[in-house]
């Protein structure tokens, strides 16, 4: 199914959910595809420019804990010891980046 790997147990489900009031083994395809699309995109949004889209993907965390202050404190480590190798060598760190 598009490459997406979905089980025999999965794939028999969504045929039950979005089956058409035909008879037979019809599928209502153009129900599955907008619901699919609702998944990545807001719907009209092209329309209406002044629609709030929300912070979704910036506030994303996957399930990882919050930082230690000792983590914290390792990576300004980092970040400090990478400024000064910049500054000794006289690199320009922005056309690594």
């Amino acid at each position: 199914m598009a490459k997406c790997p979905v089980s025999s147990q999965e794939f028999d489900h969504l045929i039950n959910h979005f089956k058409a009031p035909k008879e037979g083994a019809h599928v209502c395809w153009r129900d599955f595809s907008e619901r699919v699309d609702e998944i990545f995109t807001t719907k009209g949004l092209e329309k209406s420019v002044d629609i709030p889209v929300g912070e979704v993907r910036t506030n994303t965390v996957y399930g990882r804990r919050e930082a230690t202050e000792e983590e914290r404190a390792l990576v300004q480590t980092v970040v400090e010891n990478f400024r000064e190798v910049i500054r000794k060598n006289r690199l320009d760190a922005k056309s690594f980046f």
